[in-house]
């Protein structure tokens, strides 16, 4: 009703009674809550991995002194592992603290709280899906529900169902993400549900999900199964009942002809049992399934399948990857046999900077070594074909038309390192696509190595870039193609050169033991830009690389793997939030990127709402002799409204020249 009224421009009713704000602890209300559904876990040994996250605050409280605790501290710069724990490694210490303290059960949360994942007491990952088939302990065993509706996600073992059909289940499959778990559990009124990214939705949560009220739940069950003699690793051995490929990832620009590719090839070869059309496709087969999705915010398919041996499970990935493979080498084929028409094999292009003009010689063409003769025109004054005398070609850029682009030309400054000075973060936007590489260029990691001084605050100062350890000496490469805006000894930084990028990136290398470009150069991806040192503030050698935006450092970890020397994503989404100097890097579950995006979207729309309304608005200069009544009647107002329109505006005290809003 509220967007209706702005959408039709109407002027929203004002409350008889104005709203107060006020303070309201709800700590004790809340724990007292969570109580009602807690069991006796005297009989348990737990271990517990806090995450430095948001449970801190609680599980101590809920769970006692008993249980063994890891990063029991709040601490928003997560300094022992990313709060995220569905990537193994960051599981790995609590593995460890289970078979250290032979423990019966492990549990960690996530940074906020909202998920939470178990391990074994084989100290073994627990596949949280089938969590969900383990709650029907507490909800039909214990509390003795009958058939109740229980939900699961697309991408859920058919154990689940197999586990929940001896309590009468009705079960019901929907979409991957919160933002549909959530609503999609009140819709059918269900009792409980689940996902893959270790949300736990309840109707006892008033169908919102709570890594807290899972824990205090699974423990219960746990507790009672230890009771009958039965441990935590036989039950979920018992369930298990297929081979799990987990997700792959697979990465293509036409995801709709690739899933149905998928889906006709293995609707044409055996017999269909069930298909679900809702989140991309799942298909159920008589041993095995498979779900193939699309990535909302990236150039990803996302694949799962699961089969009863392992033998069938390996055969249908590598069908699956034979598919794709092939849909990428007839895209491929068609490209190269339509642009070049030259006899013989011809690699994919490769990316390279213009060289001097091509001079053909006269005379006969025979087949050489591969040295450039001639460039072709595509149309495209900033990209043209070389045709190399062995029959191959590549694109080249023309960096004479590069030159003249704005990014090379505004806020270009050689002996400063930050020439944005002027620059706000009322300037840039809310979500900015930055596109890191494409056809005709590259990424190469800097230097691959472990991280040990990541970005924010350190020791009390900021610190806006990485640091990765290397030799003296090693060569360290441009990230990405760009032109040299800086290349000095710096305070603090040592030897430092900056690289100015066509996106309007730049990339910082600090503490170099010697620099190999001058101001100017253009250089690609890959280039030697110098060698890594410890000079300038370092307390040994290292790499100091950062990325900045128009002047804001960001967490160049958002877009660099370093330890796997490997880009995170072709297109990058910059947010705002990320150019605070304490929003470190932290990996996002997989089930979050639609909401994550849905989320942007909306604060768009409501910055381009802002900017309408802006530009919409009429102000009135005052003139000798007028008052806030005389200029409320040439407008077509009353003087409350006009009051409304202009907070803390004076009747009696306006001013010769005074600027006052009229609509």
């Amino acid at each position: 009703q509220i967007k209706a009224w702005i959408d039709e421009g109407k002027a929203t009713p004002v409350a008889a009674v104005r709203g107060k704000v006020f303070a309201k602890d709800i700590h004790d209300d809340y724990m007292a809550f969570m109580s009602k559904f807690k069991g006796d876990y005297s009989n348990l040994e737990i271990a517990f991995d806090l995450s430095n996250g948001m449970s801190c605050l609680f599980a101590k409280e809920m769970f006692g002194d008993k249980p063994a605790y890891i990063f029991d501290t709040m601490d928003g710069r997560f300094p022992n592992h990313e709060p995220n724990p569905l990537v193994p490694k960051n599981v790995e210490l609590l593995r460890n603290l289970v078979a250290e303290r032979k423990a019966d059960i492990g549990v960690i949360y996530d940074g906020d709280a909202d998920r939470v994942m178990f391990v074994d007491d084989k100290a073994r990952f627990v596949a949280p899906d089938l969590i969900i088939a383990l709650m029907a302990e507490y909800f039909c065993v214990e509390r003795g529900a009958r058939n109740p509706k229980v939900l699961q996600e697309i991408r859920s073992s058919n154990s689940v169902g197999e586990y929940l059909e001896q309590y009468g289940v009705e079960l019901h499959t929907w979409r991957v993400g919160r933002a549909y778990a959530a609503p999609k559990l009140r819709e059918i009124d269900g009792l409980w549900g689940g996902e893959l990214a270790g949300h736990y939705y309840f109707k006892d949560f008033f169908y919102s999900d709570s890594g807290l009220l899972s824990s205090i739940i699974v423990l219960r069950i746990v507790s009672a199964l230890k009771k009958k003699g039965i441990k935590f690793s036989d039950k979920i051995d018992s369930m298990t009942k297929y081979r799990n490929s987990g997700e792959i990832n697979f990465k293509l620009e036409d995801k709709k002809g690739a899933m149905d590719a998928v889906r006709d090839y293995f609707i044409d070869k055996e017999p269909l049992k069930k298909m679900m059309d809702f989140d991309g496709y799942r298909l159920e087969f008589a041993d095995w399934w498979f779900n193939i999705r699309p990535s909302n915010t990236e150039p990803y398919l996302r694949f799962i399948c699961e089969a009863r041996t392992d033998e069938l499970l390996a055969e249908k990935v590598s069908q699956v990857e034979e598919i794709l493979v092939s849909l990428l080498t007839a895209l491929l084929n068609f490209s190269v046999a339509d642009t070049t028409r030259l006899e013989g094999n011809v690699p994919p292009p490769a990316a390279t900077w213009v060289p001097e003009d091509f001079i053909t010689m006269p005379g006969l063409f025979q087949k050489g070594d591969g040295a450039p003769v001639d460039t072709l025109d595509i149309g495209d004054s900033y990209l043209q074909i070389v045709l190399n005398d062995d029959y191959t070609w590549r694109y080249i850029k023309n960096r004479k038309k590069l030159e003249q682009e704005d990014v090379f030309r505004d806020y270009w400054v050689e002996n400063v390192t930050n020439p944005y000075a002027k620059v706000t973060l009322d300037d840039i936007g809310y979500r900015n696509s930055i596109c890191l590489i494409d056809s005709v260029s590259r990424f190469v990691c800097p230097y691959v190595g472990k991280v040990y001084s990541k970005f924010g605050y350190r020791r009390g100062r900021r610190h806006q870039g990485t640091d990765i350890p290397l030799k003296s000496g090693t060569p360290v490469a441009a990230a990405f193609d760009g032109r040299v805006r800086m290349s000095s000894y710096v305070s603090g930084y040592g030897n430092l050169v900056i690289l100015r990028h066509e996106n309007g990136l730049e990339t910082f290398y600090g503490h170099l033991s010697k620099r190999q470009v001058s101001v100017g150069d253009w250089v690609r991806a890959g280039d030697i830009v110098g060698l890594g040192g410890s000079t300038g503030r370092s307390s040994g050698p290292h790499l100091h690389f950062e990325t900045r935006y128009k002047g804001f450092a960001f967490d160049p970890e958002w877009v660099v793997d370093f330890e796997n020397g490997k880009l995170r994503a072709n297109v990058f989404v910059l947010r705002r939030s990320y150019l605070n100097a304490s929003s470190r890097y932290v990996p996002e579950s997989i089930d979050e990127e639609e909401e994550i995006y849905a989320a942007d979207e909306k604060i768009i729309e409501e910055e381009k709402r802002i900017e309408a309304e802006r530009a919409a608005m009429k102000w009135h200069t005052v003139k000798s002799g007028e008052t806030v009544s005389v200029i409320a009647r040439k407008n077509g107002k009353s003087v409350s409204q006009i009051q409304k329109l202009n907070p803390g505006l004076k009747v009696d005290k306006i001013k010769i020249g005074q600027k006052i809003r009229v609509n």
